[in-house]
């Protein structure tokens, strides 16, 4: 019997989850199934149903296993205690923000990320010891000047408490987007709470990636200016936090939100440069496919593996392993291994808004790909008729992303927007020429001299293209 295909089982596999979620059976009832259908399945190999039904059994079992953690508990609802943990993500320098705002909110945007490992607290017997903990927790510091990096082992004294619930029904997805994160506490610090205890902890090779990604964005900064800097640095290594609040309201009205957040567009324009650069250079069809997956690896690791950009390379890789095992690629079942693949590492995921806006839109996309004619922009005998059919089937990709996101936008964000297929195509020259420039000088090495600052001046004048742009169209509903 043929292996099934892998949508189906990503498919099964996700309504596992979602069953498990809703359902919370037993862990152990659901383990017995599990060794029932894996003796049927071995017993009768001809029946492909008990494949499905293992694969569904699965799923459940997963998001058990993910839901049963130790957790701590706040009669109070919060508690006053100290922490020890290593900096994941530290907070970006104050300097870099687009504007000092006087209350807190700005405090909160730049919150910052560190795995707890021990906790000094009160016991049931009302000892105060440390006890070891492991867990993921987001930090509020009320102090300006905090200079952290990743790795740094810190000493923090706050108040410790759940991740809050949303503050209006516009951000319900909250609670779940922190959980496929791993975080499930909040810790508010005042400042001279904070302690340096050592620093190089956690994986010198993350550590160094972003080291990378600080110096690469100073960079930035320092030679566009703040509103243009701020937003390279967003559409090419995800630090959207920085980006002034007016202009995502602008981008937020025009229905093209979705091009400030790094996501597979930006994978796959990095494979495909390098892809086309590298052929051009006459190497052989395995050395490009192995070279782009290592730049799409890098280029992960620069992103300090940002869930979209982890699942566009995991199905970017897949589609160029093919060859090498001698295999036909598809692209269906590598955005279905893709989507196995982060829902096994972390099946909270299924229930964040953007993991199912990434993979329904990239499924449309791929379904709708078929249908277009690549021979007869070949045969077009002027670039005029070229350019229509580019145009044209530029704006049915739009399309088909837009008609497979819209349910999801609808239902967790409320709103919806007619026209952003037609804003999508009239903006994405502009985002490409302006991430083809900052990949340029992010991937050559060319941080000095004549080249660094002919690549500047051509990111300035894209920019004011763009700006031109967004503002003709931030009047679409």
């Amino acid at each position: 019997m043929n292996a099934p295909p892998l949508l189906p089982v990503a498919f099964f596999f996700a309504m596992g989850i979602a069953v498990g979620k809703w359902a919370a059976p037993s862990y152990v009832s659901v383990s017995l199934c599990l060794v029932i259908y894996s003796v049927l399945f071995a017993c009768k190999r001809s029946v492909p149903s008990l494949f499905y039904w293992l694969v569904f059994l699965f799923g459940i079992w997963r998001v058990g296993l993910a839901c049963q953690k130790d957790t701590l508990d706040f009669p109070e609802g919060k508690s006053l205690c100290k922490v020890r943990a290593v900096v994941t993500r530290p907070p970006y320098p104050e300097r870099w923000f687009p504007r000092v705002e006087s209350d807190r909110s700005h405090f909160y945007k730049n919150s910052f990320l560190v795995h707890v490992h021990s906790i000094y607290a009160r016991d049931d017997q009302g000892r105060t010891e440390w006890t070891q903990h492991a867990s993921g927790v987001k930090v509020v510091s009320l102090e300006t000047n905090l200079r952290l990096m990743r790795g740094d082992e810190v000493e923090m004294f706050g108040w410790l408490s759940p991740i809050p619930p949303p503050s209006n029904v516009g951000q319900k997805e909250t609670l779940s987007f922190w959980e496929s994160r791993g975080v499930s506490y909040h810790l508010l610090v005042q400042p001279g709470n904070i302690v340096l205890l050592r620093r190089g902890q956690g994986g010198w090779m993350r550590n160094f990636f972003h080291g990378l990604r600080m110096r690469y964005i100073e960079f930035l900064l320092d030679h566009l200016g703040q509103e243009d800097g701020t937003f390279l640095a967003a559409i090419l290594l995800g630090s959207r936090k920085l980006i002034d609040p007016e202009i995502e309201a602008n981008f937020r009205r025009c229905g093209v939100s979705h091009l400030l957040a790094i996501s597979g567009f930006h994978v796959a324009l990095v494979a495909f440069l390098f892809y086309r650069f590298i052929k051009w250079a006459c190497f052989p069809v395995p050395v490009c496919n192995l070279s782009v997956m290592a730049i799409c690896g890098f280029y992960a690791l620069l992103t300090e593996l940002d869930p979209p950009v982890v699942r566009a390379v995991l199905v970017i890789w897949t589609y160029l392993a093919a060859p090498l095992f001698g295999r036909k690629p598809s692209s269906l079942n590598a955005l279905a291994l893709a989507a196995l693949v982060v829902l096994g590492h972390s099946p909270m995921h299924l229930f964040q808004a953007g993991f199912q806006l990434s993979f329904a839109a990239s499924f449309c996309i791929l379904r709708t790909l078929p249908h277009f004619h690549p021979q007869e922009k070949k045969k077009a005998s002027s670039w005029v008729k070229k350019m229509a059919i580019g145009g044209h089937n530029n704006l049915m990709i739009s399309f088909a992303a837009w008609i497979g996101t819209s349910p999801l936008v609808a239902a967790h964000f409320y709103s919806i927007c007619p026209l952003s297929p037609l804003t999508t195509l009239l903006l994405t020259p502009f985002f490409v020429l302006s991430l083809a420039l900052g990949l340029l000088l992010l991937f050559t090495l060319i941080g000095i001299g004549w080249g660094a600052l002919f690549l500047v001046f051509a990111l300035h004048r894209s920019e004011e293209r763009r700006v031109g742009k967004e503002g003709r169209c931030r009047w679409s509903p």
